[in-house]
């Protein structure tokens, strides 16, 4: 890829990811995604019927952005290092760290609370008793109401 932030890893339990190579501070310009854009009559007849369909970004229009470079190989985390805007006009995708990240880290970016796979980092928690999924703690991401 080319950066001398972060590197390509595969894991047995996400496959192929994002980690730093260096120490990353919060607020770091990390990737700018070209997109190839997708119509909401394309997506619905052909793209979601894909492995496409993982890979997608929404727009508030119903159209849909497939992010080229590395802009897809961000791994999901609920508690993300990296945020990430969608600018659809201009078909990009910027990622920006939002929290300090370690050398070694995974580079994660939050999908959404409704996925379509099995959330190993979940299943981690569960497996090691840590399963916030009971807990009345507030965090930032609880605190949005999201249907």
């Amino acid at each position: 890829v080319g950066s001398e932030l972060y590197e390509i890893r595969v894991t047995e339990s996400a496959g192929r990811g994002l980690f730093a190579k260096k120490s990353i501070s919060s607020g770091t310009l990390l990737h700018m995604a070209p997109c190839i854009k997708v119509p909401k009559e394309e997506y619905e007849k052909h793209c979601r019927h894909t492995v496409f369909e993982h890979f997608l970004f929404n727009c508030s229009n119903g159209d849909m952005l497939l992010a080229l470079g590395i802009g897809s190989l961000f791994n999901h985390n609920d508690m993300p290092n990296v945020d990430y805007r969608v600018d659809s006009a201009k078909e990009i995708i910027t990622y920006t760290s939002c929290t300090d990240i370690q050398s070694g880290e995974e580079l994660n970016i939050y999908y959404g609370s409704k996925l379509w796979f099995n959330d190993v980092n979940k299943e981690a928690d569960e497996i090691d008793g840590n399963s916030s999924e009971d807990s009345s703690e507030e965090t930032f991401f609880n605190s949005f109401n999201v249907t």
